[in-house]
């Protein structure tokens, strides 16, 4: 095995083991989204993003608790 596959092998395992920080990312970026809509006025809009962060969150809680598994 080439030195360069093995370096990509590792890399890829990397990427794989913090990708759950996505969801993470998703969950502020779906927070920000209610703070402004209900700023706003638009309180509908305001809880069904804040339900659409909670389930973000969930997820990345999910799979944290996998990429720490392995």
């Amino acid at each position: 095995m080439s030195v360069a596959f093995i370096n990509c092998i590792k890399t890829n395992s990397l990427v794989r083991a913090n990708s759950y920080m996505i969801w993470f990312v998703g969950a502020v970026v779906w927070w920000i989204d209610a703070a402004l809509h209900l700023h706003a006025g638009s309180r509908n809009h305001a809880l069904l993003a804040i339900a659409v962060s909670l389930l973000f969150l969930a997820a990345g809680m999910v799979f944290r608790k996998q990429a720490m598994r392995k």
